[in-house]
């Protein structure tokens, strides 16, 4: 079973998403984490945007990347440019993927959308790209 740790700035949006997507998508054929390089509250305009594509992210809490130290992950997704200097040097990882998703919190600053449109745009990027990698991961089982 394939273990990935999806890593951002404050665990409270974006990988939050990312590893409800992930443990949807896999169907239990994977080992699913998220962290932040500070755990925050879970941002509840999140939380509805995914309850409105009927995947509840509460069961998880927020958690500190170094939670995870000491432990080996074959997958490092990084939806944040600045996460992978935050890495703490003892976790260990096999392939890692940078995804540069923006923070909602920033568009919000910067957009005339609604915060429910910002956090569903968010929310269908981060759909895609988990649905993109799960794809890849099935791609490559099949062709081994």
């Amino acid at each position: 079973m394939k273990r990935i740790l999806v890593l951002c700035t404050g665990n409270a949006c974006r990988s939050r998403m990312a590893e409800a997507y992930l443990r949807h998508f896999g169907q239990g054929s994977m080992e699913v984490h998220s962290a932040g390089m500070r755990a925050i509250h879970t941002h509840p305009l999140a939380v509805k945007a995914m309850l409105d594509d009927n995947i509840d992210m509460t069961e998880v809490s927020p958690r500190d990347v170094a939670h995870f130290s000491g432990q080996e992950f074959d997958y490092l997704i990084t939806v944040s440019p600045d996460a992978l200097s935050k890495l703490p040097a003892d976790i260990q990882v096999k392939e890692h993927i940078a995804l540069d998703i923006p923070d909602p919190l920033h568009v919000l600053s910067h957009s005339s959308e609604s915060e429910e449109q910002v956090f569903s745009h968010i929310r269908e990027g981060i759909k895609k790209a988990m649905l993109r990698f799960v794809g890849q991961l099935s791609f490559n089982a099949v062709a081994c």
